[in-house]
């Protein structure tokens, strides 16, 4: 998925001695094609899904750590981009009430 809103995907936290960053970024992906059976399939994340028209999920992609590491990632599967954007709003509202700046 195209950063078309222009929204930052890093983030950095160098105030005292903490010298964290953090990254995010949803991806747009197509179902699997053993998911448009109709039947229900359980992801990841535990959510379930059934047959429908939307035939796309996002992934949240979510990474932090010290700077200069490789830091952890995290991922959340969801089907609707609304609430994939609203999420991810939500974390960037959260993280630069903490300190985080955007980078990039």
């Amino acid at each position: 998925m195209k950063n078309d809103n222009k929204r930052p995907v890093y983030w950095e936290n160098t105030n005292g001695d903490s010298h964290k960053f953090w990254a995010a970024h949803i991806i747009e992906q197509e179902l699997p094609d053993d998911s448009l059976t109709g039947n229900s399939t359980s992801v990841p994340n535990g959510d379930y899904y059934t047959h429908t028209s939307t035939k796309k999920q996002y992934v949240l992609v979510r990474k932090w750590g010290k700077i200069g590491t490789k830091g952890q990632t995290m991922e959340q599967i969801m089907f609707d981009k609304y609430e994939a954007e609203k999420e991810l709003d939500r974390l960037i509202y959260s993280k630069e009430a903490k300190g985080y700046n955007s980078k990039f």
